[in-house]
């Protein structure tokens, strides 16, 4: 019987799997919202400990809002950046979408050129979705499975933290509705050019995922692939709990 994974597989699924871990230091949670261009909170967001961010989620050129510093990006399944030496979490869903982009993450890493890209990557384990799932069915009664990069952000640093995590540019849905744009960085291209690097920021898009790109960062506006009105009302209520501070 021929073998099912490519040799190494294993290895790397069970290597780059991942679970929050709780800590002392505190956490900063970085949304993209707009409004993030009205204040100076780069200095802020830089003292802290823990700073995440999401997917294509630039910092060059925007550090007086939103600070210069990263130690988490949580990437979706089509997406696969970094600006400097961050740890990647990419978010685990269901499907033979989620296998097809694991298996070509396992095919990238071996590649030489992308080793830097792999040293901080990490498959974020399906069980700590379970355990946000368990949570908002208990609290608020919901079944609630495909969460946004953001959502499980959010719920990250609640785990990772023994203090609240500090939440930026967080957006209600309200606002979401009124906004032309969804991000601070949407007038922003990402051109990459033949290498993986660029300058002396270590900005690093994986070529194997740039064809999607097709020059520039494509979002879906106002996506309708997750519930952000149920989201969005989970997390002011966990602001109202104090386990989480809105800026």
């Amino acid at each position: 019987m021929s073998k099912f994974f490519p040799d190494g597989f294993e290895e790397f699924y069970q290597k780059m799997t991942h679970f929050p871990r709780q800590n002392e230091q505190d956490f900063a949670v970085i949304f993209s919202s707009q409004k993030l261009l009205d204040k100076n909170y780069g200095s802020e967001i830089d003292n802290f400990s823990n700073v995440m961010r999401f997917n294509f989620a630039p910092t060059l050129g925007h550090e007086n809002h939103v600070g210069s510093k990263t130690t988490h990006r949580i990437l979706n399944d089509k997406v696969r950046y970094k600006e400097r030496n961050e740890k990647i979490l990419i978010s685990e869903s269901l499907g033979p979408l989620y296998i097809q982009k694991v298996m070509r993450d396992f095919q990238s890493s071996r590649l030489p050129k992308n080793q830097d890209f792999f040293t901080e990557f990490y498959l974020l384990n399906r069980q700590f979705q379970n355990v946000i799932f368990s949570l908002i069915l208990n609290k608020f009664n919901v079944k609630y499975l495909n969460y946004s990069s953001g959502f499980i952000g959010v719920f990250y640093g609640i785990f990772s933290s023994l203090t609240p995590p500090v939440i930026y540019g967080f957006q209600t849905i309200e606002e979401l509705d009124k906004s032309v744009d969804e991000h601070y960085f949407d007038l922003v291209q990402i051109l990459e050019n033949d290498t993986n690097f660029m300058g002396n920021n270590n900005r690093q898009i994986l070529k194997e995922y740039q064809e999607a790109l097709k020059g520039k960062k494509n979002f879906i506006q106002k996506s309708t692939i997750h519930n952000f009105t149920l989201e969005k009302k989970i997390i002011s209520v966990l602001a109202r709990q104090k386990l989480i501070v809105l800026k």
